[in-house]
């Protein structure tokens, strides 16, 4: 059932600056940031999701398939997510929501994920 651990999605949603930024700047900086990683071409992440912006101007809020992963129950499915990020990304992180229903134990009826790095341990 945990198949989806080994799942390297994490890469677009990981912190590559820990240097203090001021809260002006930040939103200018995480627009930045994502337009680049939104760019960004990687060959073994595209054969397992296809993300996409339902809306060009609003960078902070993106949509994605998930590919169930080989090997598991879910390797059939082909899976939906709701991705949320907030101004101050990479500092705080993105709020990702499942839109497929899935019965996983990391993951409640509508559809939020409950895993630390995504959460208290996001660094």
């Amino acid at each position: 059932m945990m198949c989806f651990q080994n799942f390297k999605v994490r890469k677009f949603f990981t912190s590559r600056n820990s240097g203090k930024v001021s809260p002006d700047t930040v939103s200018k900086s995480a627009e930045n940031r994502l337009w680049k990683e939104f760019q960004e071409k990687d060959d073994v992440l595209k054969i397992h999701v296809r993300s996409w912006l339902p809306s060009p101007e609003n960078i902070f809020r993106w949509e994605a398939t998930v590919n169930g992963p080989v090997g598991c129950p879910y390797e059939k499915g082909v899976f939906t997510v709701s991705v949320h990020i907030p101004p101050k990304y990479p500092y705080e992180p993105p709020k990702i929501t499942f839109k497929t229903k899935i019965f996983h134990p990391n993951i409640s009826e509508i559809g939020d994920i409950f895993v630390d790095i995504l959460g208290s341990r996001w660094s």
